[in-house]
């Protein structure tokens, strides 16, 4: 997921979406349902974040390392750097609620399952 984002092409903004999203379908299914409840979650936080002090920004300073660094053992210099998991956290949920914004406030608990097909918004 990391290397996602340096092959993602601005000129490009619904094919580096699809690109990422396609990485995450990739998992194990229980991965997929464990990161769509993360995603969504985050999602709801960030948009109250005129209350939570939490925007994706922070969201994502904060929990990109946890959630995406690997095992320290094995792993190289360059996969522990974190504003790479910082960066890959933010633009998964700036993606991630375009995929949703027709429910920014979702009503249901129900994660949104990863392999639907999303919509990114190019606006």
């Amino acid at each position: 997921m990391l290397d996602a984002l340096s092959v993602r092409l601005p000129s490009d903004p619904d094919g580096s979406a699809k690109l990422m999203l396609s990485i995450l379908e990739c998992l194990p299914k229980s991965n997929q349902e464990t990161m769509s409840m993360i995603l969504n979650h985050l999602h709801k936080m960030a948009a109250h974040c005129e209350k939570n002090k939490m925007s994706l920004d922070q969201l994502a300073a904060c929990l990109g390392p946890v959630l995406l660094c690997p095992s320290s053992i094995g792993a190289d210099d360059e996969s522990l750097d974190y504003s790479k998991h910082i960066e890959v956290l933010k633009y998964l949920l700036e993606i991630w609620g375009d995929k949703n914004s027709d429910t920014s406030k979702p009503t249901s608990s129900n994660p949104t399952p990863v392999s639907s097909s999303p919509q990114p918004n190019t606006s």
